[in-house]
């Protein structure tokens, strides 16, 4: 490491940043453990035996090792068990200031974005059946039909009128 042209990058930095991810994924055996089983459930690593994905784990905690987590496992790791020491020691290093939303303002941000999906949603759903009117697909009726409470949309030609949500 040159310390003359980055100055930042020093053994305690570096050892501070693997002090927070460790923090974040290796904060005990049960956690790390549901981890692991994690990464292969969701199939993030694919083709591997818990032992051998256990190993895995452990050497990529290991600075002196070959191996390291991805940027996505990392994030994906925080998002699903709810720690974010590595997160936040890179917010505060490059001197940003991090807080929780409340709940309620997050909530309205994930309504607002739900609704913006719905109407493009429903946009493409209009767009494409004036594409197949123009088709002229005489004797096949589309309709088309918004998404419904669940958030499904559906269509039907008039043979599958009576079952909306076949292969949904």
């Amino acid at each position: 490491m040159n310390a003359t042209k980055l100055p930042w990058l020093s053994k305690e930095w570096m050892q501070r940043g693997l002090n927070a991810l460790k923090e974040t994924v290796d904060p005990d055996p049960e956690i790390k453990r549901q981890m692991v089983e994690f990464l292969i459930e969701e199939e993030i690593w694919t083709d591997i035996e818990y032992e051998a994905a256990l190993a895995k784990f452990n050497t990529n905690l290991n600075p002196n090792k070959v191996g390291h987590f991805k940027t996505s496992e990392i994030w994906q790791l925080m998002k699903r068990f709810d720690r974010h020491q590595f997160f936040l020691l890179m917010a505060e290093d490059l001197g940003y200031e991090v807080r929780r939303k409340p709940t309620e303002e997050r909530r309205m941000e994930l309504l607002e974005r739900q609704v913006r999906a719905q109407e493009d949603f429903n946009r493409i759903l209009e767009q494409c059946g004036g594409d197949l009117r123009r088709l002229g697909t005489e004797g096949v009726a589309l309709r088309i039909h918004p998404a419904v409470a669940s958030g499904i949309g559906a269509f039907a030609l008039d043979e599958d009128a009576a079952d909306l949500t076949r292969g949904f």
